[in-house]
C-alpha cells in the first residue's frame, strides 16, 4: 500500500487456514529483507447470525459469530447491505451490536471492519435486507401544548418491529396511549414554545421522522378568576391567554374538582 526506506505498509491477502511463516520484502533491485516466522495467519472470523436480519434506519442489529475482531481489538465500522451503519455500539470476538444507517430496499452482506484493518463478512448476499422505510403522513393536530392529544398516522410506524415504544414531539418525550403500524396516539407533555421533529421509535430501535412536524404553542394561562368564591349558580369569569390551548374551543372547566357548565368561551 505504501513504503519508504524504513517502513512498508501492506494489506494481508486471504488465507484459508492458520499459518506461520516468513515476512519477505523484495525491492525493485531484487534485494530482499526477511524476518523468519514474522507473521501468523489467524483463523478467519466467521459471522453465524444476524438478528434481526432486516430493518431500516436506526434498527439495532446484533451480529453473532467467532473471531469477529479479526485479530484486532475492536470493530470500528461496518456495513449492512452496502450501507455504513450509524454506529458500532459494542464489539467483542463473539458479538457486535450495530445501529443501522438509512438504506433503500436492497439486500446484501454484513461486513465488519476491525481497527487492525481486518474484515469479517458474510458471503450469501442476503444476510441483511433493508425494508421499505416507514413514513409519517400526518400529525393531527400539529400544534399544541401540554395535554394536547396527538394522532400520528402513516405506514410501517412500528419500523418492522413488534410495537412502538416511544414518541418525541420537538425533542420532548410524550405519553404513549395507543399504537399500531398505521396510527400512534400520544399526549403532549410540558414544553416552552418551539418547533421540531416528530420521531416515532420502535422496539427494534428503528425510527420514523417527520421533520418540523410539531409546534409547541405558548401554554395557556389563567390570569384571573372573578369572583374567586361562591356557591351553586355563581357565574364565574375566567380571563387569561391561550385558554383554548391551540384548539378551536374550550371543552371542559372544573372548579375545585367539580365540573362547571360553560356559558360562553373564547381564547
Amino acid at each position: 500500500v505504501s513504503g519508504s526506506a524504513t517502513k512498508v505498509v501492506v494489506v494481508a491477502a486471504k488465507n484459508g487456514s492458520t499459518l506461520v511463516g516468513d515476512v519477505v520484502v523484495t525491492a525493485d533491485s531484487g534485494a530482499r529483507a526477511v524476518r523468519a516466522n514474522g507473521w501468523t495467519y489467524l483463523e478467519e472470523g466467521a459471522i453465524v447470525s444476524v438478528a434481526p436480519a432486516f430493518g431500516q434506519v436506526d434498527t439495532r442489529v446484533t451480529i453473532g459469530g467467532a473471531r469477529l475482531l479479526g485479530g484486532g481489538t475492536k470493530i470500528v465500522n461496518a456495513t449492512l447491505a452496502g450501507v455504513y451503519v450509524n454506529s458500532v455500539d459494542f464489539s467483542s470476538n463473539s458479538q457486535v451490536r450495530l445501529t443501522a444507517g438509512a438504506g433503500g430496499t436492497q439486500a446484501g452482506d454484513v461486513l465488519l471492519m476491525a481497527d487492525s484493518g481486518a474484515v469479517v463478512r458474510t458471503t450469501s448476499g442476503t444476510a441483511w435486507t433493508y425494508r421499505q422505510q416507514s413514513v409519517i403522513a400526518t400529525v393531527v393536530p400539529n400544534v399544541g401544548q401540554v395535554g394536547t392529544k396527538v394522532v400520528i398516522s402513516g405506514t410501517a410506524l412500528r419500523g418492522h418491529g413488534a410495537n412502538v415504544t416511544a414518541v418525541t414531539l420537538a425533542g420532548e418525550a410524550t405519553t404513549l396511549t395507543a399504537e399500531s403500524d398505521t396510527q400512534v396516539k400520544v399526549d403532549a407533555r410540558s414544553s416552552g414554545a418551539k418547533t421540531g421533529d416528530v420521531v416515532v421509535t420502535a422496539d427494534t430501535g428503528a425510527t420514523t421522522t417527520k421533520v418540523n412536524g410539531w409546534t409547541f404553542a405558548n401554554v395557556g394561562d389563567i390570569t384571573s378568576v372573578s369572583p374567586d368564591r361562591g356557591q351553586l349558580g355563581t357565574l364565574i369569569t375566567l380571563t387569561g391567554t391561550n385558554l383554548r390551548g391551540s384548539g378551536s374551543n374550550v371543552a371542559t372547566v372544573t372548579v375545585v374538582g367539580l365540573s362547571a357548565s360553560i356559558k360562553s368561551e373564547n381564547n
